[in-house]
């Protein structure tokens, strides 16, 4: 449409006229998850796609691209997520829950790169490589990307959690619905549990021990569940003046649920909601944390199996094309895991297969089978016939799912893996 063309234009002359590679191929070309080299990539596409040879450099397509503004892929993924929750989704008591973290991304050593996101540093002093943060709004138990955003290094993660609440309000499938944050050690803010309250979101957020004199008794009692009034202080509106308002509205006082699980470990878990305890018990307070560690999985597979690291740029604007437009990538590929997911669970119901364990779909390969087929799909005529295809080529590949095990977690320098000179 043309609202849409408009969206994705740069400069007003931008794709008006009609060219080889016009603006939907462009954005299916991208959608597509580029990993290998540029021209072998344009050569398969294009190939797949018209069944025809169709000459077109990677010089070119560089110079295209640089009309397309990368916003329209945040476009896409909000239409995506528009109709992905006007249907049946997966939720806890009827709740949409929705992890929020952050992780760190190498970047292109370029130096508009540099000076856009910056570089981590030690105390040896600052890296050569530039960093950027990735914050991610997840979906634990559909697996679907609602928000991500990508800034320069060190970025405050508090600030980019308001903006996913935002980002949530603007949606309106989600108006209305209830939902759960989950939410580290790194969130703990009476501003955000503020705003997350006015919004009529719940959350579950992870506390240090020290943070107020609650969690302090919280942590020497592993069975503690207690719900008690959190005094908003002068000095703390003083801060923040976003919270003077609601402390006019609430007599300074915010109700918070404060409650403590002991985990095998033997670490005490204190955790800070506003969940009832008629609707979520202790154990399962806990119990729904726990789901929050699939964004950090779902972090391994971005980089690992969809290069989230492996960028083909050397501008900002060409960077940020990329970041976002394999967050629609991924959720496609989501979309069509779930149909095959639901394909195998009926198989083990009724006996078809049969399996010591629980089975999964393997993520990584039905990654790779999606993103090489999405631009046909989404293009084509004949998309039921590839969508057909597709889930029956990802229910082929499963995993077992093993349960309650547990692996000490091992911190390690990861060398760069992707260079751009070989692209």
């Amino acid at each position: 449409s043309e609202v849409f063309y408009e969206t994705a234009r740069r400069s007003p002359g931008a794709f008006t006229r009609k060219r080889e590679m016009p603006l939907p191929s462009i954005i299916m070309f991208m959608i597509n998850s580029v990993c290998r080299s540029t021209s072998v990539e344009l050569h398969k596409f294009f190939s797949r796609l018209s069944k025809v040879k169709v000459g077109i450099t990677k010089q070119a397509f560089s110079f295209a691209r640089g009309f397309l503004n990368w916003k329209v892929f945040i476009k896409l993924n909000d239409l995506f997520i528009e109709d992905y929750y006007e249907e049946d989704y997966i939720t806890d008591k009827g709740y949409i829950v929705l992890a929020c973290d952050g992780t760190g991304l190498e970047l292109p050593t370029a130096n508009e790169i540099i000076q856009d996101f910056g570089c981590a540093s030690n105390q040896l002093g600052p890296s050569a490589r530039p960093t950027g943060t990735s914050s991610v709004l997840y979906d634990v138990n559909n697996e679907i990307i609602i928000n991500g955003i990508l800034e320069r290094y060190a970025y405050d993660e508090k600030e980019l959690l308001l903006r996913h609440i935002e980002k949530v309000n603007q949606i309106s499938s989600l108006g209305g619905k209830k939902i759960i944050f989950l939410l580290d050690r790194n969130y703990t803010s009476m501003e955000l549990l503020v705003k997350m309250t006015e919004s009529g979101i719940k959350f579950i957020v992870r506390s240090r021990r020290s943070y107020m004199q609650e969690t302090e008794t919280a942590g020497r009692h592993p069975k503690y569940d207690r719900v008690r009034k959190v005094f908003i202080s002068k000095d703390m509106k003083k801060k923040k003046p976003e919270l003077k308002k609601y402390a006019e509205e609430t007599a300074d006082y915010l109700n918070l649920r404060f409650v403590a699980q002991k985990f095998k470990d033997g670490e005490t878990g204190i955790f800070i909601t506003n969940l009832e305890n008629h609707v979520f018990e202790r154990e399962e307070i806990a119990s729904l944390y726990g789901k929050r560690w699939k964004i950090e999985t779902h972090f391994r597979h971005q980089k690992e199996t969809c290069g989230m690291e492996n960028f083909a740029c050397r501008t900002t604007l060409r960077l940020r094309q990329e970041y976002y437009c394999r967050t629609v990538t991924v959720n496609f590929t989501a979309l069509f895991a779930e149909e095959a997911q639901k394909k195998l669970d009926e198989a083990v119901k009724t006996g078809k297969i049969q399996s010591k364990y629980k089975l999964k779909i393997n993520k990584n390969v039905a990654y790779g089978i999606v993103k090489d087929y999405l631009p046909a799909f989404i293009l084509s005529n004949s998309a039921d016939k590839i969508e057909e295809f597709l889930i029956k080529e990802i229910f082929r590949h499963r995993v077992c799912v093993i349960n309650d095990r547990y692996f000490e977690r091992i911190f390690h320098i990861r060398k760069r893996k992707h260079n751009i000179i070989y692209r």
